[in-house]
């Protein structure tokens, strides 16, 4: 059932949770309507990450306390036109024995890159290794900062 979550002064906050009957379900919506248009408004469409940890078991009160997992590194300094593909890129063109999970940019309301991202690799020997490899290099003329993300 879709929620829309309302702030303390009534107004919309612009996102909401839609829960699906399957994965499927979801994947399929994740993949046909993220980018799309709605009043105006591009819409960002991905599955929700607290319900992500959850389904995996990583909701002990550690990780909720803000310990990392050490397997997600947040990158600061990506290109501005960096999209979630090249991001990954950096680190598997760079370590090609590296197994990422996932990553992605962060946008703002104007869609627009903010110049960072989190990548989650699929060990935290991985994760170091980026750490390694990557942190201080320049791309684009902006230098990467790569460290271990407190909240992944």
């Amino acid at each position: 059932m879709p929620q829309n979550i309302i702030s303390l002064s009534g107004r919309s906050k612009g996102w909401g949770i839609v829960e699906f009957e399957t994965a499927e379900q979801a994947a399929d919506a994740c993949a046909t309507k993220n980018g799309s248009r709605v009043d105006g408004r591009i819409l960002m469409v991905r599955e929700d990450r607290e319900d992500r940890d959850v389904k995996r078991g990583n909701n002990s009160a550690s990780h909720r306390a803000g310990e990392s997992s050490g397997m997600q590194v947040v990158v600061h300094g990506i290109p501005w036109s960096f999209d979630d593909q090249q991001l990954m890129a950096i680190f598997t063109d760079r370590i090609p024995s590296t197994q990422i999970e996932s990553a992605e940019v962060v946008y703002g309301r104007d869609s627009r890159s903010r110049g960072y991202g989190t990548v989650k690799f699929l060990s935290s020997e991985d994760a170091q290794l980026a750490i390694q490899e990557c942190d201080g290099l320049e791309l684009q003329g902006r230098l990467l900062s790569v460290k271990l993300d407190q909240w992944g």
